[in-house]
């Protein structure tokens, strides 16, 4: 509702169907998340979730080789442009409104979690990245979980999503049945 106030529209009206795709980077896309989908059946279920520092770093590399092979399989498709990427043509002027709009939309939605969530909320249930902040807050430490949580997770799963998987969806049923 707040996007829709600051007169964007919810979806965009242009027709994906026609972009250029990568069979490459779906293929990367799926073996990701297989990936991730095996790790977490092979964990063990009661052993304390613990993160090191070399688990981040390892887990930051990690995501940097996936997103450089993704936008590199997506790069040497032909007929492939920025907005493949999901970056529009459009003026970057625009774009802070978006970052802006999507910021306020957030806080109520965020908070009121926040709220609700106290009473389920102790040491046992916090995210091992806490955790790791709580035992060594050394700025090695910050540095490289602010990279993991802040660029690198964020790209891949856009990448991964919305520009690879939501594309190939886009292929197979209508668009708006993709986006869910």
């Amino acid at each position: 509702a707040v996007l829709a106030a600051f007169g964007f529209p919810l979806l965009s009206r242009s027709d994906r169907a026609n972009d250029a795709w990568s069979p490459m980077a779906a293929l990367l896309a799926v073996l990701w998340i297989g990936m991730q989908l095996l790790a977490l059946w092979q964990a063990p279920a009661d052993e304390p979730n613990q993160v090191t520092i070399v688990q981040v770093q390892s887990l930051c590399a990690t995501g940097l080789t996936v997103l450089a092979a993704l936008l590199l399989s997506l790069w040497l498709t032909p007929g492939t442009s920025l907005r493949d990427f999901g970056i529009p043509g459009t003026s970057h002027l625009k774009e802070p409104r978006y970052w802006l709009g999507g910021f306020i939309a957030s806080i109520a939605p965020t908070y009121a979690l926040l709220f609700l969530m106290l009473e389920f909320r102790s040491e046992d249930s916090q995210h091992p990245l806490l955790k790791l902040l709580d035992e060594s807050s050394d700025p090695a430490t910050v540095l490289w979980i602010a990279l993991m949580a802040v660029v690198v997770a964020p790209l891949v799963e856009e990448l991964l999503f919305r520009v690879v998987l939501q594309r190939a969806a886009c292929r197979v049923v209508p668009r708006n049945a993709a986006i869910v």
